[in-house]
């Protein structure tokens, strides 16, 4: 994934504003405070759309907590990443 090299770190408040700027985006944010660019696409959407719906189907059958999206999460060490699926106890 490219980093992209700025020249100051990355806040909280800024991943937001440039998140709501370019919503065409996947944005994340490295605990170093690096701004990361995650591709998407027609193949890159197909194949994540088949792994969320096949960990939706699990849980709906298993019932254990709840899925999500391209959802940003913080990390302890700051960082913020928004993995294509996640699960959540």
């Amino acid at each position: 994934m490219p980093l992209l090299e700025l020249l100051s770190s990355v806040s909280d408040e800024d991943l937001l504003a440039l998140s709501r700027r370019n919503p065409g985006l996947k944005l994340e944010r490295t605990a170093e405070g690096r701004l990361r660019l995650s591709p998407t696409g027609g193949e890159s959407g197909r194949v994540r759309a088949e792994v969320l719906g096949q960990l939706y189907r699990w849980n709906e059958e298993k019932g254990l907590g709840v899925v999500f999206d391209a959802t940003g999460f913080r990390l302890p060490d700051g960082a913020v990443f928004s993995p294509d699926a996640a699960f959540a106890p």
